[in-house]
């Protein structure tokens, strides 16, 4: 999919928050053009007025942090040197890591979200390196972080990095058939945790699990010292390389783009169903749980994951799926709520057949089609009108229509009508084709048909969502530049209070004592206020990203089943 001016701007403002400045330029070059690494070299030596030249040192620098991050392609060229070029949806997609390993936390629990935060922020480890790391966060059992990383590989969240076969004149050439999910056979060994750490550290998880972070990429954990076993075997570690060194994984993001496409099925067929009523909120529950059997199914029998539509699942399928995952539900409940979900799931679930108890197929481009309805229609009523936001449903229910069919149509004025056609004409929500009476198309005898290109109307919507969320990302960048003193108050507060905690040389009423000095001396009452401020404003902007990145997945969801749809 060709990338936009719109869109190299976001992913040049991502990497920039990611990576810092130089990161950002080198990326930005191989975004607009494929490079070899002298034609890098030369275009961060051809600046701009008040920008710097980035020494060669520093570029071989950038780009193997973005290698390593998986952000780039490599290639040869004629003369046999190696290329880079930026993957951009890569990079747009490290906007949904925070997603990914919030999703992995409410799968798998707080060692998941940790093993997928390492992951994220590293770009590629081995097995034995992310439960090390993780461990040193969590202080939890090395088995239980194991079990997790085990569990993350098998549903296919965590995949393996090919492994590279041979080199061409310095380019690596990778293996196109390996095995994507197996765990190795080996990992480091890592001395296991206490029973009574890790019960103390199961009650900080619990408590962190009740306000999760809103920025899980950034989120910063207090490390424990080590002990004198875990100082040795760490030293040992350092100088004797794993059993799995050579075995690196990653963040399986295509896996996670499933997930969130469930996600947006889950919220159209159940998002109409609830309700304050008690009988009703019951139906809804099974209707919930219907559709998370019904897409495990799916996700389990479909030969293509990423298929427009899954082959008939039978209702008995669904209820043996069920059982496996135990959930809370009966045969005929099941029946029940697939006869709702058929009825008022809008083309989303319909019935194929009556074999098996029923016969379901599950249309994921109607969901999303559903889905991209609802964000046009609200910004056509925010932006114009709800007048038109009526006049367009007809248009796209009926298709070409003239201008004085839709006046008659929706019964309103004739100049009402054409300024609610012309504003959406002018935002691309609706189309016009001349059509002419004669042959010679004059004026005179030309009409105009209005229609909608729900796929242009998306492309557009595209470009100003990116134009959006790099917005947001420089105010919020430019946020917490402004506010960095409050910040750094705070974490000197932070620090001080943590080590009068962990003295032993204080009684507990001396502890409480020095810690209301300290925060008295810290924290007066206007930087306090202006604090809550900066917080509650960041919060708004962390909460806005994350809406606006969800709408943009939206619509690259929808534009890439339109365009599979229409090569099949």
């Amino acid at each position: 999919m060709p990338c936009g001016r719109r869109e190299v701007d976001l992913c040049t403002m991502i990497l920039e928050d990611h990576f810092g400045t130089t990161a950002a330029r080198v990326g930005s070059m191989c975004l607009r053009e494929k490079l070899n690494l002298g034609g890098v070299i030369v275009a961060m030596q051809r600046v701009k007025e008040g920008e710097e030249k980035i020494p060669p040192k520093k570029v071989r620098r950038a780009l193997a942090v973005l290698e390593q991050h998986n952000l780039l392609r490599l290639g040869v060229d004629s003369a046999y040197r190696t290329t880079y070029e930026t993957n951009p949806e890569a990079v747009q997609m490290m906007m949904t890591f925070p997603r990914a390993c919030l999703t992995a936390k409410k799968l798998y629990g707080s060692a998941a979200e940790a093993i997928c935060e390492e992951l994220a922020s590293k770009g590629r480890l081995s097995c034995s390196e992310a439960i090390r790391r993780a461990r040193q966060r969590l202080q939890l059992p090395v088995g239980e972080l194991k079990q997790k990383f085990s569990w993350l590989a098998e549903s296919q969240f965590l995949i393996r990095c090919p492994p590279v076969e041979s080199k061409l004149r310095g380019t690596p050439v990778f293996a196109a058939v390996w095995e994507k999910f197996a765990m190795p056979d080996e990992i480091a060994s890592m001395p296991d945790t206490t029973e009574e750490e890790a019960a103390k550290q199961a009650t900080v998880n619990m408590e962190e699990d009740i306000k999760p972070d809103i920025n899980l990429l950034k989120a910063s954990r207090k490390r424990k010292v080590p002990s004198g076993e875990e100082r040795k075997l760490d030293e040992e570690s350092k100088t004797k390389p794993d059993p799995d060194a050579s075995i690196l994984w990653q963040i399986n993001i295509p896996r996670f783009k499933r997930y969130i496409r469930d996600e947006i099925v889950l919220e159209q067929v159940c998002g109409r169903m609830r309700s304050n009523d008690e009988a009703s909120e019951k139906s809804a529950q099974n209707v919930e749980l219907a559709m998370r059997a019904l897409l495990k199914v799916a996700e389990l029998r479909s030969p293509n994951p990423d298929a427009n539509q899954t082959p008939p699942i039978t209702l008995m399928d669904v209820v043996r799926s069920a059982k496996d995952a135990e959930m809370a539900i009966t045969k005929q409940e099941l029946d029940w709520a697939f006869t709702l979900i058929v009825d008022d799931s809008r083309g989303i679930v319909r019935k194929a057949g009556d074999s098996g108890g029923g016969l379901f197929v599950l249309d994921f481009d109607k969901a999303l089609s559903l889905a991209v309805d609802t964000h046009v229609d609200s910004l056509v009523r925010e932006q114009i009108d709800s007048k038109a936001v009526r006049i367009r449903r007809l248009i796209r229910m009926k298709g070409y229509l003239e201008e004085d069919t839709i006046d008659k149509t929706v019964m309103m004025s004739a100049k009402q009508t054409r300024d609610l056609l012309y504003s959406m004409l002018e935002e691309n929500y609706v189309c016009v084709k001349p059509i002419g009476r004669t042959n010679d198309f004059a004026p005179a005898r030309t009409i105009g048909l209005y229609y909608v290109d729900q796929s242009q109307t998306v492309r557009t919507l595209i470009e100003s969502t990116c134009m959006m969320l790099r917005n947001i990302i420089i105010r919020r960048l430019q946020l917490e530049k402004d506010n960095k003193y409050l910040i750094d108050r705070q974490m000197k507060m932070e620090n001080i209070m943590n080590a009068i905690d962990t003295s032993e040389n204080i009684d507990e009423d001396e502890k409480r004592q020095q810690k209301a000095e300290v925060e008295e001396l810290y924290m007066s009452a206007d930087v306090r206020r202006d604090l809550e401020v900066f917080q509650k404003n960041l919060s708004l902007l962390h909460t806005s990203e994350i809406e606006v990145e969800k709408v943009l997945f939206t619509f690259r969801a929808y534009l890439r089943s339109v365009t599979t749809r229409r090569f099949q």
